[in-house]
């Protein structure tokens, strides 16, 4: 597919969501969570989120999910959770679809909405314990509500896993950078405003 068309097909996208979100008001905070098709596991975070309140990052706070269009279907199991927290779903247009594409229109409508983005991990779960925490949001909110540009998520993985990241991506950032970041793809970031107005120029 042609670049310009793709384009388009983004800006449609946006173009099409921003006035729904107009009627929350003042956010200060989004939560975004691009997914693809992670049914069980988004639903999981979102009730996780909903039963813990306290642990938002400010009071108006919005949950907001940018999908595939192949997880369109989640939409309708989203809206069946009757969620009291502010929140809206949404699949981008096919051809200005993927997860990079989801991630970049979290980062515009943050941009709109005039707040800081935090970016959520679909596929978390919680097992025996273990796994994702709602006070992980709260955390990750702290550096960029002070002083800093930037949260990054830092998993305890196994040496194997993720070897991408621990043989290529993170020493390319420490070369070009100057930044030694030990695990690139935990797919979980805290952005604050200012920072998501440069990367949206």
């Amino acid at each position: 597919m042609k670049t310009g068309n793709a384009q388009t097909l983004f800006n449609q996208a946006l173009e099409e969501v921003i006035p729904h979100l107009n009627h929350f008001g003042p956010i200060n905070t989004i939560i975004g969570i691009p997914f693809y098709n992670e049914k069980d596991s988004l639903l999981e975070i979102l009730q996780m989120i909903e039963h813990n309140p306290e642990e938002l990052p400010s009071s108006n706070t919005l949950l907001l999910c940018c999908g595939d269009p192949a997880g369109a279907g989640i939409i309708e199991d989203i809206q069946a959770l009757n969620l009291s927290t502010p929140h809206f779903a949404f699949v981008m247009k096919p051809g200005a679809n993927g997860r990079g594409a989801s991630i970049r229109a979290l980062l515009e409508i943050a941009k709109h909405l005039e707040g800081d983005l935090i970016i959520i991990a679909a596929d978390l779960r919680q097992e025996q314990g273990q796994g994702f925490k709602v006070d992980w949001i709260k955390q990750m909110a702290r550096p960029i509500q002070s002083e800093y540009d930037l949260t990054l998520v830092n998993f305890k993985r196994h040496q194997l896993e993720d070897l991408v990241g621990r043989l290529f991506t993170s020493p390319s950032m420490e070369v070009f950078y100057g930044y030694r970041v030990t695990d690139p793809h935990s797919g979980m970031y805290a952005i604050n405003h200012d920072l998501v107005e440069d990367l949206c120029q």
